[in-house]
């Protein structure tokens, strides 16, 4: 928000340097106005390099932060693929033994249908993670294509500083 505020402040200046460039176009040729008038568009210029300086600035913090929210969707997806790893293995070893070994394990009838819902249980919560999955790796290309383009727009606005400045050379 301070980077916006500068930002608005820049613009205003901008506007005001473009209202001096106008009125000493409008008073006429001489030496001291042409003079007057290069240096109103060197101060624009100027302007309008700090106002690039603190959009990047503020992209370059997007970029920091994108870049955690990358971290920590990845740590998501690994933990959910630990999970469904181990719920996996639940499911691959309670289907190698057939209902007459688990009923014999549990003799009574109501462990027996608990160790049934237990391994229902696990795979209802498959299918969640395996759904919670798929959502964080939507998000996680989401993330990149997101830090793609801020970084391709950092690289637009340094070049188009590079020539504000390089105008400002010129003009000076």
């Amino acid at each position: 928000s301070q980077l916006e505020s500068q930002l608005k402040a820049l613009e205003g200046e901008i506007a005001g340097y473009e209202n001096t460039i106008a009125n000493y176009k409008s008073q006429g040729k001489t030496l001291g106005n042409d003079i007057a008038g290069l240096q109103a568009k060197v101060s624009k210029l100027s302007a309008q390099v700090r106002v690039v300086t603190l959009s990047l600035e503020k992209l370059n913090q997007d970029i920091v932060t994108n870049e955690a929210s990358i971290v920590t969707t990845q740590e998501k997806i690994d933990l959910n693929r630990e999970a469904i790893t181990h719920s996996l293995q639940y499911i691959y070893e309670g289907e190698r033994e057939n209902l007459m070994l688990v009923l014999l394990k549990n003799p009574r009838l109501t462990d027996f249908s608990n160790a049934i819902n237990a391994a229902l249980d696990v795979q209802d919560g498959l299918t969640v993670a395996v759904g919670e999955m798929a959502e964080l790796r939507d998000k996680l290309e989401d993330e990149k294509e997101s830090l793609s383009l801020k970084k391709s727009d950092a690289v637009a606005f340094k070049a188009y500083q590079e020539a504000q400045k390089k105008a400002i050379e010129v003009t000076k």
